[in-house]
């Protein structure tokens, strides 16, 4: 019969060991919640709307918004990339803006 095994001494456990687990975690909670609003952002809402309407503007600023506290709060890379191509597809709409109307120069009177 052999001796029970002792732990190790060097090896401790307490809650800071959880914290990489839990943060983990966390990120893919986040990931899977947010995979349904991306599905609507790229399926959805490109056939319903033009790249242009205030509704797609408005729901990318959204999900910009929620990107960037994921960010934030969970220092999660993915979110900041995510966050910052939302950012740039979004700046390009912005600087982008129709063409305006030249205005016509008045006839000269007879």
């Amino acid at each position: 019969m052999t001796a029970p095994r002792r732990p190790r001494a060097d090896v401790t456990i307490g809650p800071w060991d959880w914290a990489p687990r839990r943060e983990r975690l966390i990120r893919a909670a986040y990931r899977l919640v947010r995979f349904p609003f991306h599905l609507v952002d790229e399926v959805v809402l490109p056939v319903i709307f033009d790249e242009e309407a205030p509704v797609r503007r408005a729901y990318g600023q959204f999900l910009l918004d929620c990107d960037g506290a994921a960010a934030y709060l969970f220092a999660d890379d993915t979110a900041t990339v995510r966050a910052t191509f939302l950012r740039r597809r979004s700046a390009a709409f912005t600087t982008r803006s129709p063409a305006t109307p030249v205005a016509s120069t008045p006839k000269p009177t007879p």
